[in-house]
Protein backbone atom coordinates (compact mmCIF):
# COMPACT_ATOMS: atom_id res chain seq x y z
CA UNK A 1 0.00 0.00 0.00
CA UNK A 2 1.45 3.75 -1.01
CA UNK A 3 2.34 5.31 2.73
CA UNK A 4 3.62 8.78 3.24
CA UNK A 5 6.87 9.28 5.63
CA UNK A 6 4.77 8.52 8.85
CA UNK A 7 2.99 5.50 7.57
CA UNK A 8 -0.05 6.72 6.70
CA UNK A 9 -2.07 5.14 4.52
CA UNK A 10 -2.45 7.64 1.35
CA UNK A 11 -5.58 6.78 -0.29
CA UNK A 12 -8.29 8.97 -1.78
CA UNK A 13 -11.03 10.63 1.39
CA UNK A 14 -14.22 8.19 0.60
CA UNK A 15 -16.80 7.39 3.09
CA UNK A 16 -19.77 5.22 3.29
CA UNK A 17 -22.47 6.91 4.18
CA UNK A 18 -25.89 5.41 5.43
CA UNK A 19 -28.63 8.48 5.28
CA UNK A 20 -32.63 8.19 6.13
CA UNK A 21 -34.27 10.34 4.09
CA UNK A 22 -37.52 12.09 5.76
CA UNK A 23 -39.10 12.54 2.41
CA UNK A 24 -39.06 11.65 -0.54
CA UNK A 25 -37.50 14.75 -2.07
CA UNK A 26 -35.50 14.26 -5.25
CA UNK A 27 -31.81 14.70 -5.14
CA UNK A 28 -32.18 15.19 -1.47
CA UNK A 29 -29.34 13.22 -0.54
CA UNK A 30 -27.07 14.18 -3.38
CA UNK A 31 -27.91 18.21 -2.29
CA UNK A 32 -27.52 17.69 1.47
CA UNK A 33 -23.71 15.73 1.00
CA UNK A 34 -22.92 18.20 -1.09
CA UNK A 35 -23.84 20.78 0.92
CA UNK A 36 -21.23 19.83 3.83
CA UNK A 37 -18.43 18.92 0.97
CA UNK A 38 -19.05 15.29 0.93
CA UNK A 39 -20.38 15.38 -2.95
CA UNK A 40 -21.25 11.70 -4.45
CA UNK A 41 -18.85 10.25 -6.53
CA UNK A 42 -19.83 10.41 -10.39
CA UNK A 43 -22.61 12.94 -9.31
CA UNK A 44 -22.40 14.56 -12.24
CA UNK A 45 -25.20 17.11 -11.66
CA UNK A 46 -24.40 18.04 -7.53
CA UNK A 47 -20.84 16.28 -7.46
CA UNK A 48 -17.14 17.85 -7.33
CA UNK A 49 -16.34 17.50 -11.40
CA UNK A 50 -12.69 17.71 -10.83
CA UNK A 51 -13.17 14.59 -8.45
CA UNK A 52 -15.14 12.69 -11.05
CA UNK A 53 -12.73 13.70 -13.53
CA UNK A 54 -9.95 12.09 -11.77
CA UNK A 55 -11.71 9.23 -10.99
CA UNK A 56 -12.48 8.33 -14.32
CA UNK A 57 -9.40 8.84 -15.78
CA UNK A 58 -7.52 7.26 -12.84
CA UNK A 59 -9.32 4.58 -10.81
CA UNK A 60 -11.48 3.40 -13.85
CA UNK A 61 -15.20 4.85 -12.48
CA UNK A 62 -17.36 4.44 -15.54
CA UNK A 63 -18.49 7.22 -18.01
CA UNK A 64 -21.82 7.45 -16.06
CA UNK A 65 -21.62 5.66 -12.67
CA UNK A 66 -22.79 7.59 -9.36
CA UNK A 67 -22.27 5.83 -6.62
CA UNK A 68 -25.07 6.00 -5.12
CA UNK A 69 -27.30 2.93 -3.54
CA UNK A 70 -30.79 2.35 -2.45
CA UNK A 71 -29.96 -0.59 0.05
CA UNK A 72 -32.72 -0.65 1.92
CA UNK A 73 -36.27 0.34 1.72
CA UNK A 74 -38.78 -0.25 4.58
CA UNK A 75 -42.31 1.46 4.41
CA UNK A 76 -45.06 0.90 7.42
CA UNK A 77 -48.04 -1.02 7.05
CA UNK A 78 -50.29 1.44 5.17
CA UNK A 79 -54.24 1.25 2.97
CA UNK A 80 -52.49 0.57 -0.19
CA UNK A 81 -49.92 -2.25 1.63
CA UNK A 82 -51.27 -3.62 5.13
CA UNK A 83 -48.33 -5.48 5.89
CA UNK A 84 -45.90 -3.01 4.76
CA UNK A 85 -42.75 -3.66 2.76
CA UNK A 86 -39.11 -4.30 3.62
CA UNK A 87 -37.09 -4.59 0.42
CA UNK A 88 -33.21 -4.86 0.01
CA UNK A 89 -30.64 -4.56 -2.64
CA UNK A 90 -26.75 -5.94 -2.26
CA UNK A 91 -24.18 -3.45 -3.10
CA UNK A 92 -23.55 -3.44 -6.49
CA UNK A 93 -20.06 -5.33 -7.26
CA UNK A 94 -18.50 -2.32 -8.84
CA UNK A 95 -19.36 -0.23 -5.83
CA UNK A 96 -18.15 -2.86 -3.11
CA UNK A 97 -14.77 -3.59 -5.47
CA UNK A 98 -14.46 0.37 -5.40
CA UNK A 99 -14.55 0.20 -1.22
CA UNK A 100 -12.30 -3.17 -1.30
CA UNK A 101 -9.15 -1.62 -3.27
CA UNK A 102 -9.69 2.38 -2.02
CA UNK A 103 -11.30 1.89 1.32
CA UNK A 104 -11.04 -1.27 2.99
CA UNK A 105 -10.56 -0.09 6.57
CA UNK A 106 -13.94 2.26 5.75
CA UNK A 107 -15.38 -0.96 5.03
CA UNK A 108 -14.29 -3.33 7.82
CA UNK A 109 -15.02 -0.34 9.87
CA UNK A 110 -19.04 0.49 8.59
CA UNK A 111 -19.51 -3.26 8.62
CA UNK A 112 -20.79 -4.01 12.30
CA UNK A 113 -23.49 -0.87 11.59
CA UNK A 114 -24.18 -2.11 7.74
CA UNK A 115 -25.09 -5.30 9.20
CA UNK A 116 -27.51 -3.90 12.16
CA UNK A 117 -29.18 -1.92 10.02
CA UNK A 118 -29.88 -5.16 7.51
CA UNK A 119 -28.15 -3.51 4.59
CA UNK A 120 -26.81 -6.74 2.28
CA UNK A 121 -23.07 -6.49 0.82
CA UNK A 122 -22.94 -9.58 -0.80
CA UNK A 123 -26.38 -11.27 -3.04
CA UNK A 124 -27.80 -14.55 -0.86
CA UNK A 125 -29.22 -15.67 -4.15
CA UNK A 126 -29.82 -14.32 -7.72
CA UNK A 127 -31.77 -11.36 -7.84
CA UNK A 128 -33.05 -9.56 -11.64
CA UNK A 129 -32.70 -5.97 -12.17
CA UNK A 130 -36.14 -4.64 -13.90
CA UNK A 131 -36.68 -2.00 -15.98
CA UNK A 132 -38.64 1.12 -14.68
CA UNK A 133 -40.24 3.81 -15.62
CA UNK A 134 -41.86 6.72 -13.24
CA UNK A 135 -45.14 7.48 -13.66
CA UNK A 136 -46.65 10.66 -15.48
CA UNK A 137 -48.74 11.23 -11.84
CA UNK A 138 -45.58 10.60 -9.46
CA UNK A 139 -43.66 13.17 -11.82
CA UNK A 140 -46.75 15.69 -11.38
CA UNK A 141 -46.90 15.21 -7.44
CA UNK A 142 -42.57 15.34 -7.74
CA UNK A 143 -43.26 18.73 -9.95
CA UNK A 144 -45.33 20.28 -6.81
CA UNK A 145 -43.26 18.90 -4.09
CA UNK A 146 -40.42 20.90 -5.82
CA UNK A 147 -42.44 24.02 -5.42
CA UNK A 148 -42.18 23.69 -1.03
CA UNK A 149 -39.20 24.43 0.99
CA UNK A 150 -37.24 21.97 2.25
CA UNK A 151 -35.29 23.08 5.31
CA UNK A 152 -32.12 21.03 4.49
CA UNK A 153 -31.47 20.17 7.69
CA UNK A 154 -30.03 16.36 8.32
CA UNK A 155 -30.15 14.22 11.59
CA UNK A 156 -26.75 13.04 12.18
CA UNK A 157 -27.17 9.65 14.33
CA UNK A 158 -23.21 8.47 14.27
CA UNK A 159 -20.62 10.09 13.01
CA UNK A 160 -16.84 8.79 12.68
CA UNK A 161 -13.61 9.69 11.51
CA UNK A 162 -14.62 8.29 7.64
CA UNK A 163 -18.33 7.57 7.80
CA UNK A 164 -21.74 9.50 8.70
CA UNK A 165 -24.71 7.81 9.54
CA UNK A 166 -27.97 10.31 8.88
Amino acid sequence: ENCDDNGVIIRPRMSIVLARPMQGRWHQIRRHLNGISHPILGDTTHGHSKTNRAWKETRNLPGERICLHLARMQIPPNDEIPEGLDVSCPLMDDMLEMLRVYAPDVLENAMPKLKEEGILLDADREYEVGQYTIPEELLEVQLKNKMLNDDGKAEILLQGSNFCVA
